[in-house]
């Protein structure tokens, strides 16, 4: 599809009169445009310097531009901003047929200036970029407050600007003639004689994720263009919000061909301050500040201050048709045929999340802390809306001291999080089990017991005298060099051992003080022995029995 030529300004407002931005008319004007959909869309708008807004000299052309948005930006005064700031963003992307693009670009070419357009490798990828290129301006308006409710950013790109859009007319045949996504609709009509919008034909889509979601032939446009937007930050340049739509439509292709893709997957942390705004890049993802667009990702954002992403990935598992006005309601479910993929998806994930937490559990020096995740979202390029599970601390006031991470710390829970990467899986129920101790539990003594649960998972054995093996090894671990401190330790770690195995079995629990006592002396051996073990390549290769004989016995 070829570039359009130059496009009429018909069913734009015309100018108002006035000469100067600055002055008359044009000064309110201005102002409440800037302040609605701020400077960067209006600049855009206009044709004209972001940074030159307060001196520009507007031509007739761009007052008629400052006119049609200020018509538009008074309608946040008429309610209440929360409610109408979504749909007033919706609406100044609107299409405008006479101009066959939407408004701010039509804005943008009677002013003088050019929109980016970029050619798609094959009709459909065209067509979707055509589209994208309309709803571009939408990357240009400015961050929310985060305070703010989760705003739709499905009304920014499945109004007008893409519904009305001509390109996006004929996206639905182009996806059922397309060899990978024709196959989300299997009992659709033969894709060279439709001509429907899409609304007629749906599937029922089973995720790796647990998620079950009907997907609606006429939605997948907008949904991919709204994950593009999700995912895009302020400012983006034109150049690398088109390559994000093509990544976008190649992992929809793949997804149709029941290939796994990658994607983030995005963890609420309610205890994790960051000191700077920069996000930290992990080996398995990034953890940065919670900002705009996160209230609308996890639907309900109280409590979270920080966020962890992961990198991720899903799958479709099955696809089946759904007929028009067919409820699903009594219908056979598949699930059980697929608990295997499913478990292991979930396994995968939580791996993921507990790896991240406990980088930054090993990353703290004094009193250790973990990340309390409170809510989790997964990203799904296909399907509209979000997928959010919330833990139980999501409703629960703060149980546990933040986890403060200054910038001199980066660099160390980088390696960490690098070091970890290389973890063997008969490692992760020590993992879960310090991480639960540290921040989860709220019975010092379940907390102990999980610590002590730990040691085992790292050293135990299912043969002999667990309890000597297991204080043992981690006495050697920690004191290889001096007898007298191994001899000590040793005692200790057996002597609290002891207590959790009369504990275990009936015995009567300690005071508060001795409980608290224990806990803490147990998490810090914990620590201590995952910190070692995890920087001895010889002893992670092994299996727990193996650890601790070639500590004690060095073969």
């Amino acid at each position: 599809m070829s570039p359009p030529g130059p496009r009429s300004a018909t069913g734009l407002r015309p100018a108002l009169a006035g000469t100067h931005a600055a002055c008359g008319p044009y000064h309110h004007a201005m102002d409440l445009a800037r302040s609605v959909f701020g400077d960067r869309f209006v600049a855009y708008c206009i044709n004209s310097a972001e940074g030159q807004l307060d001196s520009v000299i507007l031509s007739e052309r761009q007052k008629q531009a400052i006119y049609n948005l200020e018509l538009l930006a008074r309608q946040e005064l008429l309610g209440d901003a929360h409610s109408h700031n979504a749909l007033i963003r919706s609406n100044a992307l609107q299409y405008i047929e006479a101009a066959q693009t939407s408004l701010p670009n039509a804005l943008r070419e009677i002013c003088g200036g050019e929109v980016a357009r970029e050619a798609g490798g094959d009709p459909l990828e065209d067509a979707l970029l055509h589209v994208a290129s309309d709803v571009y301006p939408a990357t240009l308006f400015p961050p929310r407050a985060t305070e703010d409710p989760s705003p739709s950013i499905f009304l920014l790109v499945s109004g007008a600007a893409v519904f009305m859009n001509r390109s996006q007319k004929q996206i639905p045949r182009l996806i059922l003639q397309d060899r990978a996504l024709g196959k989300l609709f299997p009992e659709a009509p033969p894709a060279d004689d439709y001509d429907g919008q899409g609304f007629d034909v749906s599937s029922m889509i089973y995720w790796s994720t647990g998620v079950g979601s009907t997907l609606q032939l006429c939605n997948v446009a907008s949904s991919l263009l709204e994950g593009v937007l999700r995912r895009t930050e302020y400012g983006v340049t034109p150049s690398e919000y088109f390559d994000s739509t093509r990544k976008a439509l190649k992992d929809i292709r793949n997804l149709a061909d029941k290939k796994r893709v990658a994607t983030p997957a995005l963890v609420g942390l309610s205890n994790v301050i960051l000191s700077d705004e920069s996000p930290i890049p992990l080996k398995g993802g990034v953890i940065r500040p919670f900002r705009d667009g996160d209230n609308h990702v996890f639907m309900d954002s109280t409590g979270v201050k920080s966020v962890l992403e992961v990198n991720f990935y899903i799958q479709i598992l099955k696809i089946e048709p759904v007929a028009s006005g067919e409820s699903l309601a009594g219908s056979d479910s598949p699930w059980d045929s697929l608990q295997k993929e499913l478990g292991r998806s979930q396994t995968e994930l939580r791996r993921r999340i507990d790896l991240e937490r406990l980088a930054i559990l090993l990353t703290c020096d004094e009193v250790p802390r973990a990340p309390i995740a409170v809510a989790t979202s997964i990203v799904n390029p296909v399907a509209t809306g979000h997928s959010v599970s919330f833990s139980i601390h999501h409703s629960l006031p703060d149980q546990q001291l933040p986890v403060g991470i200054e910038a001199a710390m980066a660099g160390r829970l980088m390696e960490w999080s690098a070091t970890l990467a290389g973890n063997p899986a008969n490692l992760d129920m020590g993992m879960r089990r310090i991480l639960s101790a540290v921040s989860e539990r709220f019975d010092p003594l379940d907390s102990f017991v999980d610590a002590v649960i730990c040691w085992e998972n790292m050293f135990g054995t299912s043969q002999g005298e667990v309890s000597f093996r297991v204080a043992a090894s981690i006495s050697h671990l920690l004191e290889p060099s001096d007898s007298e401190k191994r001899k000590k330790l040793f005692k200790e770690v057996r002597d609290l051992y002891g207590i959790r195995s009369k504990l275990v079995h009936g015995a009567t629990e300690p005071s508060v003080a001795d409980a608290q006592r224990h806990r803490e002396r147990a998490v810090e051996i914990g620590i201590d022995a995952f910190k070692e073990l995890c920087t001895r390549p010889d002893l992670l290769a092994l299996d727990s029995s193996g650890r601790g004989i070639l500590l004690l016995i060095g073969a």
